[in-house]
């Protein structure tokens, strides 16, 4: 079962690229957070790319979102580097739910987890690195 979820996952980031949903939401993102403040702008896509590593994976999300960040780069003026290691770590915080990342799902089973367990130790985990990011990912690679 766990194959399964992984090998879906990626064919539905691919989905989102096709039908224009992860178009629409970086556009959204642009015109719902202030660009003027880059800070700002970077904590927001990092909770995008967390977000989107919950629901599908680490890697369909990495795939989905380095292209985009290249081009939100373009559009904002923001490092390039900067959002493209947005993505890397916001790719890498899927600890809300067992399908962020494969050994989370692969260790659900046999380790007797319940989905409340992943919540419950996982969102702080995941606040935690989202804080981290914002504050560290502008001082080594400056907006």
């Amino acid at each position: 079962s766990t194959l399964l979820l992984l090998a879906g996952t990626i064919p539905l980031g691919a989905a989102l690229e096709d039908t224009g949903l992860a178009k629409t939401l970086a556009d959204w993102l642009v015109n719902t957070v202030d660009v003027s403040n880059p800070h700002i702008f970077l904590a927001a896509f990092f909770l995008m790319a967390w977000w989107l590593t919950e629901l599908l994976s680490n890697n369909a999300v990495a795939v989905l979102l380095t292209p985009i960040a290249l081009n939100l780069s373009q559009t904002t003026g923001i490092n390039p580097t900067a959002l493209l290691m947005v993505v890397v770590f916001g790719a890498s915080c899927g600890f809300v739910m067992p399908q962020g990342y494969q050994t989370h799902a692969i260790v659900m089973g046999p380790g007797g987890y319940r989905f409340i367990d992943y919540f419950k130790f996982g969102l702080p985990l995941s606040l935690l690195c989202w804080l981290v990011a914002t504050i560290f990912i502008p001082i080594f690679w400056p907006l």
